[in-house]
């Protein structure tokens, strides 16, 4: 089959790695060497969902320490890496913006401005890895340099999450509790998305959803691709359908 154009040979070479079933450190080497290489990556990590509350360092390559301060992260804590698991959203934001933007983690400031003086600026990079519908993990890099991140950037960066999803679901991937991760779904949307919902149900069109919330047409659109994206429907009504089914949503009889 002929590859597309846009798919950079690097992830290719990284897909065909995955299928041996590496290490999970030897999986995050291999995005810093190939996959996220022409992002310029200077280090990556892998993270995994535990227990429903938290993400767990599960691999990680290309620090200068062990970083032990954030082996495991409370879902609680409103950070770039919980902002793109529970959004299930790619979330990218320069390193020396980080404290600005999340408030939360002005405790660990010290950290930071470590990895700011080791580095230097650059975009801090999270991507979810979804299997089944459900947000398994998240993988992070950081790159050296600030991006203009086109549409091409950001579909790849789906396709390794893609990928990432195939190897850490696998019992072969040595990464544990993947089974319960998956059919614990985990889904969740925003209040937004719930209340937009609820006027799909009731027949209303964009324009009278838009009207209706006091939002413009053009974010009830965006919502509705999230939602759709978020619970892998195919469009407004199967997203009702499917945010009733897994108690999301109330059924319309309560």
């Amino acid at each position: 089959m002929e590859q597309s154009p846009w798919i950079d040979r690097s992830i290719t070479t990284f897909l065909q790695y995955l299928t041996t079933f590496p290490a999970p450190d030897q999986v995050t080497r291999s995005m810093v060497l190939n996959a996220l290489n022409s992002f310029q990556a200077r280090s990556c990590d892998l993270w995994s969902r535990e227990r429903y509350s938290s993400l767990t360092s599960v691999g990680k390559f290309g620090h200068t320490d062990d970083q032990k301060i954030y082996q495991q992260i409370s879902l609680a804590v409103v950070s770039p890496i919980t902002q793109s698991f529970l959004s299930g959203e790619i979330v990218i934001i320069p390193l020396s913006q980080v404290l600005e933007h999340y408030p939360a983690l002005n405790l660990d400031s010290a950290f930071w401005a470590g990895l700011l003086d080791d580095y230097g600026d650059g975009d801090l990079v999270h991507t979810p890895i979804i299997s089944e519908g459900a947000t398994i993990g998240v993988y992070t890099f950081l790159s050296d340099r600030i991006h203009s991140w086109s549409a091409i950037d950001l579909s790849q960066l789906d396709l390794i999450a893609a990928a990432l999803a195939l190897w850490m679901s696998h019992p072969r991937s040595g990464i544990s509790n993947m089974d319960n991760a998956i059919s614990g779904a985990g889904l969740s949307l925003t209040q937004r998305q719930l209340e937009i919902l609820e006027l799909v149900r009731n027949g209303k069109s964009n324009g009278a959803i838009a009207a209706h919330l006091g939002y413009s047409q053009s974010t009830v659109k965006q919502e509705l691709l999230r939602i759709t994206r978020r619970l892998r429907v195919n469009n407004r009504h199967d997203a009702v359908l499917k945010a009733t089914e897994l108690n999301l949503m109330p059924s319309a009889d309560a």
